[in-house]
Parts: C-alpha cells; structure tokens; sequence
C-alpha cells in the first residue's frame, strides 16, 4: 500500500519502474512491476516491484579466490545503485545499510527532480512464494484480501484452502488440508482461486462484479466512503 500523499501520474511513473526493472534484471531469476502500475491506474502511489534475487560470486571480490560464498547478486546491484545516489535508502533502514531483508524501501533522486517523493518498495521474493506473492501485490487490496479469505468468510479462496507459513519458514504457501499447493506463476493462483485468470486492470471496483459475500460488501463501503 502506497505511503506517499502526493501521486504521480502513470505516463511518469510506468516508464521509471520499467527503468528501475530493466536496471535489476540481470539480477533478478524474475521481476515484475506491480501494485497501481500493473493495474494502470492513471495516478500511482509507490512503485512496487516483486523479484526473486540471482544468487552468485560477487563480481567486486573474484580476485579474492574460489573459497569465498554466494551472495545475492540483487544485493550487490542495489548498494552500487545507492553509492551512485541512483536510489537512498528509506529512514528506517540506513541503520543497516548492507542489509535488504524482504521488503527494502528507497527513495528515488530521479523522481525528486520531478517534483515527487514517491517512494520504490521492492518486494523480494522466493521461488516457493512467488504465484502467490505477485497476485497479492498486483491488488487492488480488496481483490488481494479475497485471494487469500476462504469462500465461507467472504473471500476467493476455495474453502478447503488456507495460506499459511510452511513448515520451512516460507510464507504465502497455499495449504490444501495438509497438502502443500505448488503454483507455477501467478495466473495459475488467481485461476485456482476465480476460475479463471482476471487481468490487474480488470480488479478494481468497476471492473469486477464476480467477487463474493464479504468482499463485495467491502467494495460497497468502500465505495459510499469514498463517494
């Protein structure tokens, strides 16, 4: 969900996220661009990206020999970016300047020059988390809070379903009774869950007209609040 009071417009917003992707691909196993862009709202708050980090040498010590670890390579690109000033850590990370953890915030230089202090959220996810992960960060919230609410309380979710922590610390597993779900991109998530895929600029309140009980009663209120 977005931080930033002051929105910028799609035709700004869209071709600096596709910047900072195309800059993290070579990193990155897989990156997308989420959150209001992937839905093509005409206004953004935050530019949010969901990627899953290469792991490998780093390149700034191959001259120290064969013995030295994998790291994430994500990681290495990122402290680049900011020692060039190309992004800023947000406030309540500069403690930990090396660390990322899964959701690092930055500001963007690039983006004050325009007059906007919208911020990047990078999402950094894993293979075992990634269906899941994109379709929740694609929203909108609403939509995203069904995917993950079973049918009986209002939401998406087959009834049978719950998402959950796994047993190996990965969040957004999909658990079916014991059974453990294995969903190869974040269409096959959303199809088990709606029956079919729903694009992210069909998910927002004109668009859809399918959602059940609790849901459709959060769009209502959300809808008076707003009118």
């Amino acid at each position: 969900m977005s931080q930033s009071d002051k929105k910028m417009p799609l035709r700004i917003a869209q071709p600096l996220a596709e910047k900072i992707k195309a800059e993290l691909s070579p990193v990155c196993e897989k990156i997308i661009v989420a959150g209001s862009i992937s839905r093509s709202k005409p206004m953004v708050g935050d530019l949010e990206i969901v990627c899953i980090p290469k792991f490998g040498r780093d390149p700034n010590t191959l001259q120290l020999g064969e013995d030295l670890p994998n790291v994430s390579l994500l990681a290495v690109k990122l402290n680049s970016l900011i020692k060039q000033n190309r992004l800023v850590r947000h406030s309540r990370a500069k403690n930990k300047p090396t660390e990322f953890g899964t959701n690092p915030r930055f500001t963007m230089p690039s983006a004050q020059g325009l007059g906007y202090d919208n911020l990047l959220d990078l999402y950094i996810s894993t293979p075992e988390r990634w269906a899941v992960e994109v379709a929740v960060r694609c929203g909108n919230w609403i939509f995203s809070k069904g995917l993950v609410t079973p049918k009986e309380k209002g939401g998406l979710l087959p009834n049978n379903c719950q998402i959950k922590e796994s047993e190996t610390g990965q969040k957004w597993q999909v658990f079916q009774g014991d059974e453990l779900l294995s969903f190869g991109d974040e269409r096959e998530f959303v199809e088990f869950c709606v029956g079919r895929y729903v694009e992210p600029h069909e998910r927002e309140l004109n668009h859809w007209s399918e959602l059940s009980g609790l849901t459709r009663r959060i769009y209502s209120v959300n809808a008076k609040v707003a009118a």
